[in-house]
Formats: structure tokens, C-alpha cells, sequence
């Protein structure tokens, strides 16, 4: 009984010193959040926006350069079949065909005389 009592005893005497330093440390820590944090926060948006800024304006120029990259290339694939077809198209003249326009060419010269 006398070692329960004398502990109960300690216990009591630390929490009756011991309360008024935590509830004055708590005021204080809620005080000092309330000024701190806010400032805290402005402080660090201030010098996360330019980081923000450059970050999305270098993923704005990245997707306007990838845009333009496929634009080019869309028209290089255009341009590049187009002139394949007209190069393809050009018929190549052989010795056959050239004597065909030479007999009508001179058929039609004998009908004019």
C-alpha cells in the first residue's frame, strides 16, 4: 500500500508541474503554427510558381515541336509519293514506240503534200 500511494503521489506531483509547461508549450506551438505555416506557405509558392512556369511552358514548346516534327513529316511522306508517282508516270521512250510516231508523222506529212 505505501509503495502505490508513493507512486501515485509522484505521478500526481509530475502532472501537477508538468501540465502547465504542456498546455503553455501547446498555446505556444499552436500560436507559432498559425504565424509560421502561412508565411511558411506564401515563402515556398513564391519559389515553386517560376518552377511551375518553365515547367509547363517547356512541356507547351515540347508538344508544339512535336506537332510541327509530325507536320513536316506528314508533308515530307506527300510530297516524296507524289514525286515517286510522277517519276514512276514518266514513261520511258523506246526505239518501237519512236518508229511508230515517225511512220504516223511521216503518214501524215504524205497526206498533206
Amino acid at each position: 500500500i505505501v509503495i502505490g500511494s508513493s507512486c501515485s503521489l509522484v505521478e500526481n506531483l509530475v502532472e501537477i508541474v508538468l501540465l502547465p509547461m504542456w498546455f503553455i508549450l501547446s498555446v505556444i506551438w499552436g500560436i507559432a503554427m498559425s504565424i509560421i505555416y502561412p508565411i511558411f506557405r506564401i515563402l515556398w509558392e513564391t519559389l515553386y510558381a517560376p518552377v511551375r512556369l518553365v515547367l509547363g511552358l517547356a512541356s507547351f514548346m515540347s508538344f508544339i515541336c512535336t506537332c510541327i516534327y509530325n507536320f513536316l513529316g506528314d508533308i515530307w511522306l506527300f510530297v516524296s509519293n507524289i514525286v515517286q508517282f510522277a517519276s514512276n508516270a514518266e514513261a520511258t521512250v523506246s526505239p518501237y514506240e519512236v518508229s511508230i510516231w515517225r511512220s504516223l508523222w511521216n503518214d501524215l506529212f504524205s497526206q498533206v503534200v
